[in-house]
């Protein structure tokens, strides 16, 4: 798994995200928070985004800053997120998988 940070313009502004490459040539990133809280939705978790934010947070600093346990669950939201393919979505409908030019890679 490569994991970079990446910049995501949405209507509120812009945000970092903590992503992993995947496809031919890392052609597309997974945000691995959202990969996260959708496959806690989907396992009808309670609370997806709060227990997300705490085992795959949102930032480089922080998911590496949760050791092994942090990297695992990270590594499980990626084969979420790959086994879904060009469907995955967070349970709001959030975006989990960006053509890599769509962002911008820091």
């Amino acid at each position: 798994m490569k994991l970079v940070t990446f910049a995501v313009k949405t209507p509120i502004g812009t945000f970092q995200r903590v992503g992993a490459l995947h496809g031919d040539a890392g052609s597309r990133i997974i945000d691995l928070n959202l990969a996260h809280t959708a496959m806690l939705a989907d396992r009808k978790e309670a609370q997806p985004y709060r227990l997300s934010k705490a085992m795959v947070p949102p930032t480089m600093l922080e998911l590496l800053e949760g050791g092994p346990s942090a990297m695992q669950a990270a590594r499980d939201a990626l084969a979420f997120a790959t086994s879904r393919g060009d469907t995955v979505q967070g349970p709001e409908g959030e975006t989990v998988l960006y053509a890599r030019g769509a962002v911008r890679v820091l």
